[in-house]
Parts: structure tokens; sequence; C-alpha cells
């Protein structure tokens, strides 16, 4: 953990590189349904959950503190919002509406 903003606060590791790509290592294109992508992917899901849950912590200390550094919490905010995205993406891909 990382302590932030002098208030005793910590960021989760997971949140040192806010900019860091969230699909990395990730392609969705044409990928054949193997027991080791499914596999994959629900690791990879589990992954982002972990870390959407651990910006839910981060976003709701920063909250609690005063505004000293909005453009953090903006950035946090939309990190979590992409997380969000993806993990929809991957659970949508998981789980099809249609059955095969």
């Amino acid at each position: 953990m990382l302590s932030f903003l002098d208030t005793g606060h910590t960021i989760p590791r997971a949140l040192y590189s806010i900019t860091a790509p969230v699909g990395a290592g990730f392609s969705g294109s044409a990928m054949s349904e193997t027991f080791e992508d499914v596999t994959n992917l629900a690791l990879r899901l589990e992954e982002l959950r972990a870390e959407h849950r651990d910006l839910d912590v981060a976003i709701s200390q920063l909250s609690d503190t005063p505004p000293e550094d909005e453009l953090l919490i903006r950035r946090l905010k939309k990190r979590k919002l992409m997380l969000k995205d993806r993990i929809a993406l991957i659970e949508r891909m998981l789980e099809p509406d249609e059955p095969a």
C-alpha cells in the first residue's frame, strides 16, 4: 500500500499505474471457445473485479478528505468506469445470451 496526500490513507498496489490499459494482454477478436480461453477469461474477470473494488475503496477514502487532488479522483473514477465496461464485456463472453 502507498500513502497519499499525507492523510494516512493508502492506495492499493494495483492502483499505482492508473494509466495502464485496461485490457492489457487481452484480445477479444475471434477467440476460440477452448477450456484455456474460458479459464483465462474467468481469471481476468476476477482480477478486474478486484481492481474495481480497490478503486471503489480508494475513491471513497479520497472523497472523505478535502479535495486536494480532484484530478486524481477523476482519473480513478474514469478507470473504474473502464473496468466496469471490461467486466461487462467479459461476462457477456462467458455467458452469452443465446444458447449455443
